[in-house]
This record gives structure tokens, C-alpha cells and sequence, in this order.
């Protein structure tokens, strides 16, 4: 009976990186009797940023489904084709948010994920990499400080801003106290969380591993070698996916968050895609480059988990320590008026890329659409999620659907394609990715491409 194996990340642990892997080398690993299938259909898709474009899991349909029916419709597509996989091959599935405490959508987590495909496909193992907990924290926080979302309406973005903001301080306050335990502390438990996982498919098919030593090994061919137990020399190598940016580059990421608070969502989240594709890694050059913690802050944070890690070591490594509890990194010591210097070089480099973008011809002629009005074509989760979350200008919805005809998002009209007659008054920007009928329509009615009807995604607007 083939294998379904499931690597639940944590996150931070070099996940990207893996998944772009297994990708690149999806017909080598054919070969050696193994597939690691897009059941996220989004392997080929231009429009997902590199990190997401190669995970596999199907954990956020399966959460999230019944919230949006597209969703529903790609986990089905998914589990249809890991189906038929497991008849010939070993399934691989990567994707770190299932190790994640909750997803609130419909009061699923990932355990319910990882039980749902034991009871459905039977031999289901676990593949799981620990991270020490002072190193992930650290990592983590950086990682959110430089992918804060701008979609949230303005009063949940700024509560999201202010929390990554006070993660450090609450995490750090509670590291000595044995009486309280927020969630940050909780999800550095491991023991408890990897026990839980075992109850479900069972000890033999646990394999538990820490991130420092295959790290050390060199982590694709950690998982290729020692997880799947296949040799190296049939892959080829791929370069880190996610890299974990220098410490000035996080303050002045920071910094332009704040910034960036005070603007609506949409244009907010233009300025984000923006410096994403700035590339701007910034290093300090009056200062010493590091980390974050300080020694001691360092161990006080492992003498709080000490006992469950023992606990760990003991129970899936047969040792003593989990981790090597070496204290001695660097610390960043940024230089605030190198650091502000930095900032303003991210702002002059924006406003040239953002002038540029404001000439290009089509996104003009949206911005100053004169006696036109915009009309979105789509009524689903992208136009809903361009309307409700990023602000963007609509006069009209329009969907071929019929029940949705009548029907308001943010208060703005669902027209029913079959009832609309003003094609003449409107652009017309299309928001599903699906557009081959939607623009043989228009075409029909003599609407001309970049002229009277646009590719929401092509002009970079998603």
C-alpha cells in the first residue's frame, strides 16, 4: 500500500525552500516512485508570489470551505487527484500551515486536516522539523514584520501592526513565569502538540526531526536522505526560497509600516508590492550585523522550555537535549540615523517606481476613466476581496451568474450579465483568472482589450 506523507512544516523551518524543491524535481521524483502533486493548482500560476506558488497541502480549502464555493471545488480537485496518485506512487504533501494551532474559518486546525486524510487514505505519515525556540521566535517575528498584510480594513490593520509590535515585548515579559503561559509560549510546547499526532497516525509514523541539524546537513538533501531514504544525486539543487532578511532591512521594512498604516488599503498595499519588487536588502554598514535577543534573553527563553524539550529529546531522539543550547550570536546594534537614512532611500526609490506605474497607459486610463465609470466583472472571493478589503473604486458588479443579480458587496450592485445593456459607459475590469469566456463575450459585444475591458491581474492590481 503506497504512502501518503504529510511535512507539516513547523513554519520557519525552511518550508519554501523545500516545496520549490520537490517542484523543480517533481519527474525525478517519479522516478524513484514518489509524487509531489499541485493540489493547490498553482505551480504554474504567475499571479501567486514564488513562496506559495509550490505548496501542496490543501489545508486552507479544507478550513476554509463553504466560506468561498471555489474553495470547496479546489479541495475536491485536490483529493481527487491525490487519490489517484496513491494508485501508482508514494504522495508527498507540504504545507506548513497545517501545524498551526487553529484556523478559525469553520473551527478546523490541522490536526482535524491530518485526521480527515488518515481516516480517508489510511497510511498517512508525519514528517515535522523543530526549530529551537529562541531562533523561530526571532525569525518569525522579522517574517512578519516584512510580509504585514495592507488588505485588512484600516482599524484590523492597525491592530495587526500594533500586535507584531508588542509580540517581542508580551513574549519576553512571560519567558520567566511559570504561572502564565500565552499562546506564543504555548506553541513552542512541542511535546504535547507532537504526542497529539501520534494518538492520530500512530508512533511508527512520526518521524520528528530539528531544523539546526538538517540545516547543518543541508536541508533538501535531509529530507531527500534521511526523511524519504532516496539518494541525492538524482535531484537537482535549488536556491533558499525565503530568505530571512538582514536586521536593517527589517527596521526599515518597519518603519514603512508604520507609514503605510495611516494610508486606505489600496493604495497601502500597491506601495507593498512595490518595495517587494524593489529587492532592497539593506546591510548596515556602521554597525555590526545580528540578531535580535540578547544572550540572556536567549536563555531565559530555553530555561522555560527546558523541561518539555527534555521531554522531546527523550521520547523521539533517545537523548538528553533536543537542541545544541549554544547562546553566543551577535546582536544587531542598528544605528538609528543609518537606519532613517535607509528609509528615506526606500521612499525616493518608491515614488520613481510608483510614478512609472501611474504613466503606464492603461492603469491611466483607469485612474482618469474621465465620463467612464468601473464596472468589476466578478462577483467572487477576488472582487469581493479588492472591494471589502483593499478599497478599490467600483461603480457596478457584474457576474454571469443570475442568483447573484440584485444582490450588494459593500454596497455596490451585482448586475446580472444577461440584464446589462451599458457596456458602452463602463471599464471593465475582469477579477477571476479563469477569462477565457468572459473575454470571448466581450469581444463579441466589439469591446477591444486594454482599451475597454482589462486583466485585473496583468496590470498588476492583485
Amino acid at each position: 500500500m503506497n504512502k501518503l506523507i504529510v511535512h507539516i512544516g513547523l513554519p520557519k523551518t525552511g518550508t519554501s525552500t523545500l516545496q520549490k524543491f520537490l517542484a523543480l524535481n517533481h519527474e525525478a521524483l517519479r522516478e524513484q516512485g514518489y509524487s509531489y502533486p499541485d493540489t493547490s493548482h498553482n505551480f504554474e500560476n504567475e499571479e501567486v508570489g514564488e513562496v506559495g506558488r509550490y505548496n501542496n497541502g490543501g489545508f486552507v480549502p479544507f478550513v476554509r470551505g463553504g466560506w468561498e464555493p471555489n474553495w470547496d471545488e479546489i479541495f475536491i480537485r485536490g483529493q481527487e487527484m491525490i487519490r489517484k496518485e496513491l494508485g501508482e506512487y508514494n504522495v508527498l504533501l507540504v504545507d506548513e500551515c497545517i501545524a498551526g494551532i487553529s484556523y478559525n474559518t469553520l473551527e478546523r486546525t490541522g490536526e482535524d486536516y491530518i485526521r480527515y486524510l488518515k481516516e480517508t487514505y489510511g497510511n498517512v505519515h508525519i514528517i515535522v522539523y523543530l526549530r529551537r525556540q529562541d531562533t523561530h521566535f526571532e525569525s518569525g517575528w522579522a517574517q512578519e514584520i516584512k510580509d504585514v498584510d495592507f488588505t485588512f480594513p484600516g482599524m484590523d490593520r492597525r491592530r495587526k501592526i500594533l500586535m507584531i509590535q508588542e509580540w517581542y515585548k508580551r513574549f519576553m515579559d512571560h519567558v520567566g513565569d511559570k504561572s502564565s503561559d500565552p499562546i506564543l509560549s504555548r506553541f513552542y510546547h512541542y511535546y504535547s502538540r507532537l504526542r497529539r499526532m501520534e494518538e492520530i497516525v500512530g508512533a511508527e509514523n512520526l518521524h520528528v526531526y530539528t531544523y539546526e541539524e538538517a540545516k547543518e546537513y543541508g536541508l533538501c538533501r535531509h529530507f531527500i536522505e534521511r526523511a524519504l531514504q532516496l539518494p541525492m544525486q538524482s535531484f537537482l539543487q535549488t536556491e533558499n526560497t525565503n530568505v530571512t532578511p538582514s536586521a536593517m532591512a527589517i527596521e526599515v521594512k518597519r518603519r514603512l509600516n508604520k507609514t503605510l498604516m495611516q494610508l486606505s488599503a489600496f493604495i497601502a498595499w500597491q506601495i507593498q508590492k512595490e518595495y517587494w519588487n524593489m529587492d532592497m536588502p539593506f546591510r548596515s554598514v556602521r554597525s555590526k550585523e545580528g540578531h535580535w535577543l540578547e544572550a540572556d534573553q536567549r536563555i531565559e527563553i530555553l530555561k522555560r522550555f527546558k523541561e518539555d524539550n527534555g521531554k522531546t529529546a527523550e521520547r523521539y531522539f533517545q537523548r538528553e537535549k533536543l537542541f545544541d543550547e549554544t547562546v553566543d550570536d551577535p546582536v544587531a546594534r542598528l544605528d538609528k540615523e543609518e537606519a532613517q537614512d535607509n528609509y528615506i532611500k526606500t521612499l525616493e526609490a518608491l515614488a520613481e517606481r510608483l510614478c512609472y506605474q501611474i504613466k503606464y497607459p492603461p492603469l491611466q486610463k483607469i485612474l482618469s476613466a474621465g465620463n467612464k465609470r468601473i464596472a468589476f466583472w466578478g462577483a467572487g472571493y477576488m472582487g469581493r476581496r479588492l472591494i471589502m478589503e483593499m478599497g478599490f473604486p467600483a461603480d457596478i458588479i457584474l457576474d454571469s451568474d443570475r442568483a447573484r443579480g440584485g444582490k450588494e458587496i459593500g454596497g455596490i450592485k451585482i448586475v446580472w450579465t444577461g440584464d446589462f445593456t451599458e457596456w458602452d459607459r463602463y471599464l471593465i475590469l475582469i477579477t477571476p483568472l479563469e477569462q477565457a469566456d468572459i473575454r470571448k463575450r466581450l469581444n463579441d459585444l466589439g469591446l477591444r482589450k486594454d482599451w475597454d475591458y482589462f486583466d485585473i491581474h496583468a496590470l498588476g492590481l492583485w
